[in-house]
């Protein structure tokens, strides 16, 4: 089996990360892509988050229905500070024998250039794949670090633009998956 995995807040889920995880299987054959929810983002330590079993529900519902698709709460059980490194361990032990190929590890291009100050990320990038995840045009120059690039679609969409909408009464619903969107109402999530 191919597995990748693509890490984030996830505050909340957007059709721009659901697209995302589509391309890598669609694009490069991964079987499996497994979305984890971060406890606390190394990058993102500021700023709200909603809980993180309110974060993992909702990733749930907009992958539910997506062949392939799936989650996993291993950061949010840690706890603490979610490093890649540890979950990428993680997801290696838990399915090491059906492991085809080395995991992929997703990034956007935006977290190209920080890339090299990841914790560990000299051992990421000699044993898994890093699957850069770009949008035309991209020349790559400033990414020194063996990758495999995935077209990421052009879906304009931010978490934190989807929070400030929310919060402001704006529109916002079409920039979610429909089940994510039921659940932000019913549970009055980033309203205050």
């Amino acid at each position: 089996m191919k597995l990748a995995m693509l890490g984030g807040s996830f505050n909340p889920v957007h059709n721009g990360h659901v697209a995302l995880a589509r391309a890598v299987r669609d694009q490069l054959g991964y079987d499996r892509v497994v979305l984890v929810p971060a406890n606390i983002s190394p990058g993102k330590q500021t700023g709200y988050v909603e809980e993180g079993k309110h974060r993992l529900t909702m990733l749930r519902l907009a992958v539910s229905v997506d062949p392939g698709l799936c989650t996993d709460d291993c950061e949010l059980a840690r706890g603490g500070v979610s490093w890649s490194i540890d979950t990428l361990r993680y997801l290696s032990e838990r399915y090491g024998k059906d492991l085809t190929a080395p995991i992929g590890l997703i990034i956007g291009q935006d977290l190209a250039a920080s890339f090299g100050n990841w914790k560990e990320a000299a051992v990421i990038a000699r044993d898994y794949t890093l699957l850069l995840a770009v949008r035309p045009p991209w020349e790559g120059e400033s990414f020194c670090f063996p990758h495999v690039t995935v077209e990421n679609p052009p879906i304009a969409v931010s978490s934190s633009a989807i929070r400030s909408a929310i919060h402001s009464g704006g529109p916002w619903r079409s920039l979610v998956p429909e089940p994510v969107g039921r659940y932000i109402e019913e549970h009055g999530l980033y309203a205050s």
